[in-house]
């Protein structure tokens, strides 16, 4: 699966649109797409979408 992550570059950064970016990976699941971001960077993840299609 595909997901949309919405994240903040800094964990300590208030989530505000205008501070907010995007990023898009492939993993199996939800979980395993947070644990993921959580291991590589120091983001701050406010959401995580699932896309459907390709």
């Amino acid at each position: 699966m595909i997901y949309k992550v919405l994240y903040q570059k800094d964990k300590i950064q208030n989530p505000r649109r205008e501070t907010t970016q995007t990023l898009y990976l492939e993993a199996p699941s939800a979980v395993e797409a947070r644990a993921l971001v959580e291991k590589n960077t120091p983001y701050n993840i406010e959401f995580i979408q699932e896309l459907s299609g390709n």
